[in-house]
C-alpha cells in the first residue's frame, strides 16, 4: 500500500481491536502489522495463561483485560472503554492478514459503508484453513441471514471487519461468545446500515489450538440469528419469500450431508429445540428468552 493511502488512513481515529486468549505465538506479528495503519492497537485479553500480554506490550500494543468470558464480552469491553472513529476487529491468531487493514477500512473512509466485512469466501483461503463442516455452516448461516434481510453477505462469520462509531453505538451488542459476529451482521442489516464486503486472505491457524466448538457455536449462532431478528416483536422476517438455492449450492449441501451425517444429526437435534421455540414465539408473540441447546 502506498504512502498516500497510509496518510489517508490516519485522517480518522482508527482503533484496531485484537481479542486474544493464549496467542503468544502470533500476537506480536498481528500487532506490528496493525500499527502501520491504526492510531491505537488494543489487545483485549481473556486472561491468557501464556505470554500473550507480554508479547503484545513489547510489540507496542495497549492491553486491556476483558470483562467476563468469550469473544463477545471482549468486544463489548473495548467498545465501552475505548473511543474511536473507526474500529477494526481482527483475531490475534494471524489467520487474517493485518496488512489488509487498509483496504478493509477504505470504504468507511470514503463514506461508502458503515460496516465492512473481510470476506474469506470472496478472497483466498489457504488449504486446510477452514474445515468443511465450518464452511457448510457458514454458507447455511449466510443463506438464512440473506433470506431474512435481502442481504448479499458471503461471510457472516468473519472475524476481520471494520465499523464506524455510529455502527458500533447502534448495535447494542449482547452476545458473549463467538456468535458476536453473527449478531453484528444481523443487526447491521436489520437497522439498514450500509454493509459491504472486501475479499481477504485467510491462512491456517498457527500456535494455540482453536477454541471453537463447531456444534456448540453453530447452535448459538442460529439462536442469535432468530433472537436478533425477533427483537421488538418484528416477526415479519418469517413472511419473506426465501430465494431459491442454486444447483451448485444444492450439490454442495448434499455432498456435505453425506460426508457428515453423524455430526449433522447432533446439530439437527439441537435445531429441533430452537425451531420449536421460535414457532412458539411466532404464535404467542412472546419476547425471546434463553434457549437451552
Amino acid at each position: 500500500m502506498n504512502d498516500a493511502i497510509r496518510r489517508s488512513l490516519r485522517s480518522d481515529e482508527i482503533v484496531c481491536v485484537i481479542p486474544t486468549l493464549n496467542e503468544c505465538a502470533t500476537v506480536a506479528e498481528v500487532v506490528k502489522k496493525a500499527k502501520q495503519f491504526a492510531h491505537r492497537v488494543v489487545v483485549v485479553d481473556g486472561f491468557s495463561e501464556d505470554d500473550t500480554c507480554k508479547m503484545a506490550l513489547e510489540s507496542g500494543a495497549e492491553v486491556i483485560f476483558q470483562e467476563g468470558e468469550g469473544k463477545g464480552m471482549a468486544l463489548r469491553t473495548i467498545f465501552n472503554k475505548v473511543d474511536g472513529d473507526i474500529y477494526v476487529v481482527i483475531d490475534g491468531d494471524a489467520t487474517y492478514d493485518a496488512l489488509e487493514m487498509g483496504k478493509v477500512v477504505q470504504p468507511l473512509l470514503e463514506g461508502e459503508a458503515d460496516m465492512v466485512i473481510g470476506s474469506r469466501l470472496k478472497g483466498e483461503m489457504e488449504e486446510g484453513s477452514i474445515s468443511r463442516i465450518n464452511k457448510l455452516g457458514n454458507r447455511l448461516f449466510n443463506y438464512i441471514i440473506n433470506s431474512f434481510f435481502d442481504g448479499k453477505i458471503t461471510d457472516s462469520q468473519s472475524g476481520f471487519r471494520a465499523m464506524s462509531r455510529k455502527a458500533v453505538e447502534s448495535l447494542n451488542l449482547s452476545s458473549k461468545g463467538f456468535e458476536v459476529e453473527t449478531e453484528m451482521t444481523v443487526k447491521a442489516l436489520k437497522q439498514g446500515l450500509r454493509v459491504s464486503e472486501i475479499p481477504i486472505t485467510y491462512r491456517r491457524r498457527r500456535g494455540s489450538p482453536s477454541k471453537l466448538n463447531s456444534f456448540k457455536a453453530g447452535s448459538r449462532i442460529l439462536r442469535t440469528i432468530f433472537h436478533s431478528s425477533l427483537q421488538k416483536g418484528e416477526l415479519n422476517v418469517f413472511e419473506k419469500e426465501v430465494p431459491r438455492m442454486t444447483e451448485d449450492d444444492l450439490k454442495f449441501v448434499i455432498r456435505m450431508l453425506r460426508e457428515h451425517e453423524m455430526e449433522l444429526k447432533k446439530i439437527s437435534d439441537r435445531l429441533d429445540v430452537i425451531i420449536e421455540y421460535v414457532n412458539s414465539v411466532k404464535e404467542n408473540q412472546q419476547p425471546i428468552k434463553e434457549v437451552e441447546t
